[in-house]
């Protein structure tokens, strides 16, 4: 979970499962495994609140199976001129 302002980047693969909440500032992935271990089937498995940035800082696609979900006050999905597929 990523809570406040400023900029959290996770370049490296993560192995903690659950999803992704980003609750404020950017968050920066490097690759789609940065955002943890791809669920099994499609599944709510990043959620954007409150104007937070998922930022993508080198091209990247996420697997089919994460599910994005914008939620109570909105967010943004940055492709940061990467290239990057969701």
């Amino acid at each position: 979970m990523k809570n406040g302002g400023g900029t959290l980047n996770l370049a490296s693969a993560g192995s903690y499962s659950g999803g992704s909440i980003i609750n404020g500032g950017v968050m920066g992935i490097s690759t789609d495994g940065s955002l943890g271990v791809i669920p099994a089937s499609p599944t709510l498995n990043i959620l954007i609140n409150n104007g937070a940035t998922l930022r993508f800082n080198q091209p990247a696609m996420l697997e089919t199976n994460r599910q994005v979900y914008l939620g109570t006050g909105g967010g943004q999905i940055d492709s940061n001129g990467s290239g990057a597929a969701i």
